[in-house]
């Protein structure tokens, strides 16, 4: 009994690492790319998944009946791994190579062991430090995007294509940033919940450390995502942090509401001689902001295309049942096997490469977890709400853009559902269900989450 009881606590502090490890690291896996590359330690991200997907297992196997909504995570994760299992096994059928499926696999569900990571933390009374690490993570970031537009200091990183800021301008070329993010178009969903995390705290403290926390996360996610030159961050980013700031504030003092707006006014003139007089490039980076939906404008012209290759997809009867096969839209695997694409959707990358059980093992967890939120209780705090609108705006994101098998995306995407499981279920403990639906008071749980 006590040799299961240490290898319980021993299996904890595992996952815990590997937790914050996952955190720690994806969001700045282009740096550890290229110190890396060439080496046995390239395959790091994978590995990392891979542990993490064990002992999140083994963790949840034993300590079944102490975790909140461990069954709901255990039922999830099951069709996750069963649904994931059969399109491989498609994918080899195929005629793909063993490789290009386990990566591809890897992009679908790696990361699912972020869904018992984020149960244990709240039981552990961890999960301020998890959001606190978000929100310092989000800040580096940021600032980051904005260091790496002004300085050629990063240039030797693998998407900067050893390229300097003399070089970028005199070819023409827009200056698009990533920093340690890799490419530019993937970053909303991390930075978003970095936002989300720091309005949790917000909404805990109530002072005026976490305020301005709050305040200067959102001043450098916006001017770093804006240099970015990545037109749909841009608008999910302002729209979500717009939303997310009006829940945020409601139920703050006014003396705190009136703080933010001290700094919203200090900073304004700041960004907005900062937008017009120090960025290299703002008449470019205006006129691609401007007319961010024309089809006709750069990038967009092709990516109207392949939105209509995708929706064409749904034509094809066998691809609802066999697809391409999992990894089929991996260009980076040289195997001999001819990409399929991505078709700048991660929706129809899924039903391409998986068919219907593509769609499911990418949005189901999702949309499960948006239904529970909204359906499944009597009240939506502003934890539920922050959470909903966070799951919302990420299946906007992914379906259009090619971004949620980004390992740090996976990573936040399944975090976030853990939460919500936790959460919601918490909610349900703490209210009871009868049997007709109705809501009753319980006290079999206690009612503080967050």
């Amino acid at each position: 009994m006590l040799f299961v009881r240490q290898m319980v606590v021993n299996n904890q502090k595992l996952l815990l690492w590997l937790g914050f490890a996952s955190i720690i690291l994806l969001p700045n896996h282009d740096i550890f790319n290229y110190l890396f590359k060439g080496t046995p330690l390239f395959i790091w991200k994978q590995a990392l998944a891979f542990m993490l997907l064990v002992t999140s297992i083994q963790y949840a196997s034993r300590m079944a009946n102490s975790l909140i909504g461990s069954s709901s995570v255990r039922k999830l994760g099951s069709i996750l791994i069963y649904l994931i299992v059969f399109a491989a096994l498609l994918g080899l059928a195929n005629g793909l190579s063993l490789i290009r499926v386990a990566y591809g696999s890897i992009a679908y569900v790696g990361f699912m062991g972020m869904m018992v990571f984020a149960s244990l933390v709240v039981q552990r009374k961890m999960l301020h430090t998890v959001l606190n690490t978000f929100v310092f993570l989000g800040l580096f970031i940021g600032c980051g995007l904005i260091f790496d537009y002004f300085t050629s200091y990063l240039s030797f990183l693998p998407r900067a294509a050893d390229l300097s800021i003399t070089e970028q301008l005199d070819g023409g070329h827009l200056r698009r940033v990533g920093f340690f993010l890799g490419s530019v178009n993937v970053g909303f969903p991390f930075l978003s919940f970095c936002l989300v995390a720091a309005a949790l705290v917000l909404k805990k403290r109530r002072n005026s450390a976490a305020l301005l926390r709050y305040s200067s996360l959102l001043l450098v996610l916006i001017l770093g995502t804006y240099l970015t030159g990545s037109r749909s961050s841009i608008m999910l980013l302002i729209s979500f942090a717009m939303i997310l700031t009006v829940l945020a504030f409601k139920g703050l003092s006014l003396s705190k509401k009136f703080q933010f707006f001290i700094y919203a006014a200090a900073a304004l003139p700041f960004v907005m001689t900062y937008a017009s007089s120090f960025v290299f490039q703002a008449d470019m980076l205006m006129a691609r902001y401007s007319n961010a939906l024309d089809q006709s404008a750069l990038g967009n012209d092709l990516r109207y295309v392949v939105w209509q290759e995708g929706l064409a997809l749904f034509q094809d009867a066998k691809l609802y049942v066999v697809g391409n096969g999992v990894g089929s839209s991996l260009a980076m695997i040289q195997d001999g096997f001819t990409s399929t694409g991505h078709y700048e959707s991660s929706f129809f990358q899924s039903f391409s490469e998986a068919g219907l059980a593509g769609l499911v093992i990418r949005y189901f967890p999702g949309v499960y977890c948006i239904w529970l939120l909204i359906f499944r209780g009597c009240r939506i705090s502003f934890v539920e709400k922050s959470l909903l609108l966070w799951l919302v705006f990420y299946v906007v994101s992914v379906s259009g853009a090619p971004n949620a098998a980004a390992y740090h995306t996976q990573m936040t995407y399944f975090f976030v559902v853990g939460l919500s499981l936790h959460v919601a279920y918490v909610r349900i403990y703490v209210y009871g269900l009868s049997a007709g639906g109705r809501l009753v008071n319980s006290n079999r749980w206690k009612a503080s989450v967050i």
